[in-house]
């Protein structure tokens, strides 16, 4: 009876050690291992466009030192754009802004881009480059988090990570074009 009792609690121990396997889980890591380096570009460039906005803002220091020597754009769009940043974060968590998802945050936000660069490069005014350097901000603030919330619920870190590296891309690509137009005029004038 005791060698009985001692073999029947080593099949429980066996039993606790063994996996169960989902199907459903198993599929989608296939999927996920499958269409990764498609899902990892996806999010390196949804985030590049997100900081492009940005980027280009502040990459036109020469433009704002040209054509508005005394209104020191470069300071007061810093201060517009962190100043949004900061309000827009604690308006989104006392609204509840941050539960809506991909289509009420990301694909406005990314309209809202497209107007702000339409308005930019038609428009020469002081006032509307300091709405447009807040109005960067914001949207960056209603844009970015859902990208990296998505990264997020994968299983795998590469696509923060992506995500992460979409955001450096941004300056990167960002000051070298404009190194690159700032040597082509020096060379053609």
């Amino acid at each position: 009876m005791e060698i009985d009792v001692q073999a029947s609690r080593t099949i429980e121990n066996l039993h606790i050690n063994t996996v169960k396997v989902v199907p459903a889980v198993e599929e989608t890591n296939d999927d996920i291992s499958k269409y990764h380096n498609e899902i990892y570009w996806r999010f390196l460039f949804l985030n590049l466009v997100v900081l492009w906005a940005y980027q280009s803002l502040i990459s036109a220091q020469n433009y704002y030192i040209k054509f508005f020597p005394l209104d020191h754009l470069d300071f007061w769009g810093t201060v517009a754009v962190g100043s949004s940043v900061f309000f827009l974060h604690i308006i989104q968590l006392y609204f509840g802004f941050y539960k809506y998802g991909f289509t009420k945050r990301i694909i406005p936000g990314f309209i809202g881009y497209i107007i702000i660069a339409v308005l930019v490069m038609s428009l020469k005014n002081k006032i509307l480059l300091i709405i447009a350097f807040a109005s960067v901000g914001a949207l960056g603030t209603l844009t970015e988090s859902p990208l990296f919330g998505i990264a997020g619920l994968f299983q795998t870190g590469s696509f923060t990570q992506a995500a992460q590296v979409g955001s450096g891309m941004a300056g990167v690509l960002n000051v070298s074009a404009n190194t690159i137009i700032r040597l082509i005029v020096l060379l053609i004038h």
